[in-house]
């Protein structure tokens, strides 16, 4: 219940931010720095051109305290907890992008190819689309594909808008639509332990991703 109570908060919070940055109607007591801000946000050009937006202090507790739903590449509906039992090694992103989430991807490859083989095997690696709209579970079927993932080690998830929201704000994710097509995003990689609780955090590109293998690693002693 602790859990519960406390990520329940984050959420809530959270999901006032996500608001703001995304809302069409401004409020005519904002201050000028909040102004200056969307300002910024809305001249930003999508993740493939520009620089993503960071990302925020997440939530520490178990993110399989979410009841949202979510369908995998094979269309079948699953609740986060699904991803429980082992360690999991998550992203956020979408598909079609161009050059952030490739890297994403890349950089969780590396991670995966630099575990001791004992281990490799009973990690589990999750990304999770921030595009509902196009990523549907036939296109993540296609990514998945496209990309030689296995499906006994990754898992592919698209979900509602609210839920999507609701998880990248307790994983610490930012991301905005920037065109019909692009998002500008935060580039995070995070560790999962077996109840869902947050163990590590890897932020931006092509980075050391050394304590991001050590973390995998001790977590299954």
């Amino acid at each position: 219940m602790k859990y519960k109570s406390v990520i329940n908060i984050t959420i809530r919070s959270s999901m006032l931010c996500f608001a703001f940055l995304n809302s069409c109607d401004k409020k005519a007591d904002q201050t000028n720095n909040e102004k200056a801000e969307i300002v910024a946000e809305e001249k930003e050009p999508p993740c493939c051109h520009g620089e993503a937006p960071k990302a925020v202090e997440a939530s520490e507790d178990s993110i399989y305290q979410l009841k949202s739903d979510w369908r995998n590449a094979r269309g079948k509906d699953q609740k986060l907890a699904a991803l429980g039992g082992r360690v999991q090694v998550l992203t956020m992103g979408y598909s079609t992008c161009k050059f952030a989430c490739p890297k994403l991807l890349a950089d969780m490859l590396k991670i995966k190819s630099e575990l001791p083989a004992e281990i490799r095997s009973r990690v589990g690696f999750t990304f999770v689309s921030i595009d509902p709209e196009v990523d549907t579970p036939a296109r993540l079927a296609e990514y998945e594909k496209e990309n030689e993932l296995n499906p006994k080690h990754w898992t592919l998830l698209s979900g509602e808008a609210d839920a999507v929201q609701e998880l990248a704000v307790v994983l610490g994710v930012k991301y905005r639509k920037t065109t019909p097509k692009d998002f500008a995003h935060s580039n995070v990689i995070v560790v999962l332990d077996k109840k869902g609780k947050i163990l590590h955090r890897q932020e931006g590109l092509n980075g050391d991703s050394s304590e991001t293998v050590k973390t995998v690693i001790e977590a299954q002693k």
